[in-house]
């Protein structure tokens, strides 16, 4: 007999989870209260600082608005006495970053659209033009500004547009976006993101004036370089705001500061001084094209957007991709690798401000960030496709999947500060999505890390024949103390430092690193004490074991931290995967290496659509049973399906025009439940409508696996005399039956007896 129940372990204050069916985005009271606190916090200072705008303005006679030529540029607010100026980032992309291959006509078949999903937009000083052919009401500007602007109208069209013209196709051509413009953009932000019909993503495409800056015909000093790659207090706002809304991603322009060479020795202003001109020597932006990332960017938990050129075809190789000649580089002033990612952001034609029927072309990092938030809004379609209405990832997985997944860039492997960790590819995060969702093949995780020293392990097995590849990523918490206007200050704003390894035997292997006193120099690898992003790529792995182990490196023992795990290369399938106690009635795959068994009590309902590949063979035992309407599918492949389906899956005997049950084939039936040792991972937990158990047996043994209630009593209880097989097994077991509230799971092996607490809570 089949089943399948809770397990938890351990391991050094270990907490693990993978992603579940149905990932509901839940924020707790606690985080919801913080974010109103936020937004109080924020509309407080905004109104604080209209009055100081207003007072420097009307002393120094400036305008608080000013467009000039086609951009806009905003007194935002006024620091140490200090003026700070905001403007927009401008200076054939869904094939440069592979999202035309999930939309409709793509190769993965998907027909992503964006469809149910709502994005967000702010714009340095304007609105978007919502009435455009293109956006057919789904743009709804939220707040009231000035007037519409060419960039708001062009960046939305972008992230939304509709395809009216076909060569100005949207990312998200179905998806609904919330406009705003920047003036109090901490408050909103913080409020969108805990609206009835949240925020999920957003896009941010201005930043603040720093170094110089060209404009309407003239050079501008304004005397903050400083500011390159600071950590201020809109960046500690930002990191505040993510920290506290673990559903809710910020997309971000890296800025257009390289290379600003300026009119240094000839004739140009210092604003806020607008007539006087001045003949003064001051340095190029940047240091020899690096550190030139205006703040904002250098936010710890956003996502900081690069600007290629156009990939015409679509990305064939690192040599293919090449650097705008005004994209920002990092590092920041701690070292920490920014940009995140990078996109094409030149040249990208897109609705227009005029009309609403005009169009326009543009370039700029303004134009990188849409593609990505745009393409999020896809992705974001696509998992609640895989996982069910409601289900939304952690800001930190789909950061995370977007790192992992994306093409190498740059003239060495590895991350560096031009790109970032490389150039976005939407097609591969959809597909690391799918196989993620395929049952035996997990491949994305979250979980936490408690105190210092606190340690979460994850073993899986790799055939050799693909690239071994971790990738951690973590909201990390701001720190309390900013820059107020010092260079290259030298301080670490990290706040919890957590470390990444993957082990094979007694061979380790360790992250990524950069120099940050020699930011050309190539990527290495060894101990990571700057970002909150790490990732470990074992190019060329032997067949064989390997273990992933996140480490809490400095934390305090009241300490705890949340974090996302993306793991490529575990290809090699569980070895036996058992399904049971569960009814089916959406569309799923199963896969093992080895051995797949499905039932007792398990049933197929239509619209159910099951599609089952194990390497050597599919049993059905005695519960198992498929309903009129429902499907099932099966296929031997060697090895499972995480590398990929070959070939195509082909029915099994399984008509549409009546049910089917599994018969008793002989005397003892299909009893392949694994037994042995009490090595076992669990996840969810707390469970939902699903857990999943994964255990190693490292010797044949007998196995009792036991539910009881708070009392002792037994709910569940599955003892098999047989012994069971060394090896992997995996079940899968449907809580809907059990009361929310705390169980424990017994298991007894010939090795002795453990008890873990089960926590369940219905959606």
């Amino acid at each position: 007999m089949k089943n399948s129940i809770f397990l938890t372990i351990v391991l050094a204050m270990l907490f693990l989870i993978g992603i579940p069916r149905q990932a509901e985005a839940q924020l707790t009271g606690e985080q919801i209260k913080k974010l109103e606190t936020l937004t109080q916090q924020f509309n407080l200072e905004y109104q604080r600082q209209q009055q100081l705008v207003a007072e420097y303005a009307r002393q120094h006679n400036i305008p608080i608005r000013r467009q000039i030529g086609g951009q806009i540029i905003v007194l935002s607010r006024i620091e140490n006495g200090e003026p700070v100026f905001t403007k927009d980032d401008n200076v054939i992309a869904q094939q440069s970053i592979s999202a035309d291959e999930v939309k409709t006509g793509g190769t993965l078949g998907l027909t992503l659209t964006g469809a149910g999903q709502t994005l967000g937009i702010w714009e340095a000083g304007g609105a978007v033009r919502t009435t455009h052919q293109e956006f057919g009401g789904r743009a709804t500007q939220i707040d009231a500004p000035a007037a519409t602007t060419n960039h708001a109208t062009h960046v939305a069209g972008t992230m939304i547009a509709s395809g009216v013209d076909a060569n100005a196709p949207g990312f998200s051509s179905s998806a609904n976006l919330n406009c705003f413009d920047a003036n109090n953009d901490n408050a909103e932000m913080a409020a969108a993101s805990i609206a009835a019909t949240p925020v999920r993503v957003s896009n941010h495409s201005y930043g603040t004036i720093v170094g110089w800056d060209f404009t309407n015909g003239n050079w501008n000093w304004n005397n903050n370089q400083w500011r390159f790659g600071a950590y201020d207090n809109q960046t500690q706002a930002w990191d505040n705001i993510a920290n506290a809304s673990p559903f809710y991603l910020i997309v971000k322009s890296a800025g257009n500061d390289r290379n600003d060479a300026g009119a240094s020795g000839a004739n140009h202003l210092h604003p806020p001084d607008l007539v006087t001109v001045f003949t003064d020597n001051h340095p190029v932006d940047g240091n020899g094209g690096y550190d030139c990332l205006p703040d904002y960017s250098t936010a710890k938990n956003i996502l900081t957007i690069g600007a290629a050129n156009d990939v015409a075809g679509g990305y064939s190789g690192a040599a293919g991709v090449t650097m705008t000649a005004f994209s920002s580089w990092g590092p920041t002033d701690d070292g920490r690798i920014k940009p995140d990612v990078s996109a094409n952001g030149a040249n990208l034609y897109s609705s227009g401000n005029a009309s609403d029927t005009s169009y326009a072309t543009l370039s700029g990092t303004s134009m990188s960030a849409p593609s990505v938030s745009g393409s999020i809004g896809l992705l974001l379609e696509h998992w609640s496709n895989l996982y069910g209405a409601g289900s939304v990832p952690r800001a930190t997985t789909m950061k995370g999947v977007l790192i992992h997944t994306a093409d190498e860039t740059g003239a060495a492997q590895g991350p560096d500060y031009q790109f970032g960790w490389g150039l976005v590819n939407v097609s591969d995060a959809a597909q690391l999505m799918s196989t993620n969702a395929f049952d035996g093949c997990e491949q994305l995780f979250t979980g936490t890390v408690n105190g210092a020293g606190g340690t979460w392990t994850y073993t899986f097995e790799s055939s050799g024949m693909v690239p071994v590849k971790a990738t951690l990523v973590w909201s990390d918490p701001a720190p309390a103390a900013v820059n107020g206007g010092v260079t290259n200050p030298g301080v670490s704003y990290l706040v919890n430092n957590l470390d990444l390894q993957i082990t094979e035997g007694a061979n380790t292997f360790l992250p990524w690193v950069l120099d940050p006193a020699n930011p050309g120099n190539a990527a290495t690898t060894g101990t990571n004490n700057r970002d909150n992003v790490e990732q470990v790529l074992i190019g060329s792995p032997v067949a064989g074991t390997y273990t992933i182990t996140v480490t809490f490196a400095n934390g305090a023992m009241a300490d705890t931290q949340d974090f996302a795990v993306i793991l490529g290369g575990n290809d090699a399938a569980i070895e036996n995967n058992t399904i049971s106690f569960i009814t089916i009635t959406d569309k799923r795959t199963y896969t093992a290496r080895k051995t797949l068994t499905f039932g007792p009590a398990v049933t197929i309902n239509a619209p159910g659509n099951v599609d089952a590949v194990a390497g050597s063979s599919v049993r059905l035992v005695p519960g198992f049973k498929v309903t009129a309407g429902g499907k099932f599918r099966a296929r031997i492949q060697t090895g499972g399906i995480c590398a990929g389906i070959t070939g195509s899956l082909a029915t099994s005997g399984v008509s549409d025009a009546g049910s089917v049950s599994a018969r008793e084939s002989g005397g003892s039936g299909e009893n392949i439940l694994g037994r042995g040792g009490l090595d076992f991972q669990v996840y969810p937990n707390p469970a939902g409508q699903l857990v999943h158990i994964r255990l190693r047996l490292n010797a044949p043994s007998t196995i009792r696996l036991r539910i009881l209630d708070q009392l002792g009593r037994v709910i569940y209880q599955c003892h098999q005399t047989e012994a069971y097989a060394e090896g992997e097994h995996s079940f899968e077991y449907g809580t809907q039956g059990l009361a929310p509230g705390v169980y424990y799971v017994s298991v007894e092996t010939l090795e002795g007896r453990k008890i873990e607490k089960l926590v369940v809570q219905h959606d």
